[in-house]
């Protein structure tokens, strides 16, 4: 019976310790992974500026841009081996995603962009497993059903469209310059179902609709207009609400 006792308690002090391995191998890994990504994305970008001539002032900006997204993959990579706290790591790679979504105005390297949105959606998904205390590790690019919250911010000028799927938020510029100081963030994904969504606008002079809730019809993504008519830039701030 006492042996019995003892193997019990052993498991239960062992079965904690053996989930946080399990979490610190996989964001390490996925760490690693994003670095090496953003080592080819960068090799990419500079060969194709290379090749040229004389690069002009948008060539020399997507250069940086990208060298600066590999400057941050290496910072992350980093913060996990010195085991930095979950929320730092999240804040992180909030900032990657921002980055990132700043390379969508530019053609070089898509297929490079597509494997860095994967693998910081596996990012978001294993650090918000983690805080959330579900089991399993990675829950991919959708959310699961319940309630979430999505906040969006970023400098407009003119109208653009924000398209919200998963974890991810695409800008389109309509009219005008394209968005500066985009940031966002997901409490949880967008569920992969048909959802009755609320839009609170936090900041800005124009309007901030929404325009579209997710359904078949368009593979389950939120769509966000934001019109600001008036001259100039000016600062906009939203969230989107789910149950």
């Amino acid at each position: 019976m006492k042996k019995c006792l003892v193997l019990i308690v052993l498991g239960l002090l062992v079965t904690p310790l053996a989930s946080h391995q399990a979490f610190a191998f996989a964001i390490r890994d996925t760490a690693q992974q994003l670095t090496d990504a953003a080592r080819d994305l960068g090799d990419v970008a500079y060969s194709g500026f290379a090749r040229r001539d004389r690069g002009n002032r948008a060539d020399v900006e997507a250069l940086y841009v990208v060298m600066q997204f590999k400057a941050s993959a290496d910072l992350f990579l980093r913060m996990v081996e010195d085991n930095r706290p979950t929320s730092e790591l999240r804040d992180s790679v909030s900032v990657l995603r921002s980055e990132l979504t700043r390379m969508d105005q530019y053609a070089f390297g898509r297929s490079e962009r597509r494997r860095l949105y994967d693998l910081v959606q596996n990012a978001e998904a294993e650090l918000g497993g983690r805080t959330t205390g579900r089991t399993g590790g990675n829950y991919g690019n959708y959310g699961t059903s319940g309630s979430g919250r999505m906040h969006w911010s970023g400098k407009v000028d003119d109208e653009i469209v924000i398209m919200i799927q998963g974890s991810r938020a695409s800008v389109r510029t309509v009219t005008g310059d394209r968005v500066r100081n985009e940031d966002f963030s997901f409490d949880s994904p967008l569920p992969r179902q048909q959802l009755k969504l609320n839009l609170r606008k936090l900041n800005g002079r124009g309007s901030v609709d929404l325009v579209e809730e997710p359904s078949a019809r368009n593979d389950y993504s939120a769509v966000v207009r934001i019109r600001d008519k008036k001259a100039g830039t000016n600062d906009y701030e939203f969230e989107l609400t789910w149950e």
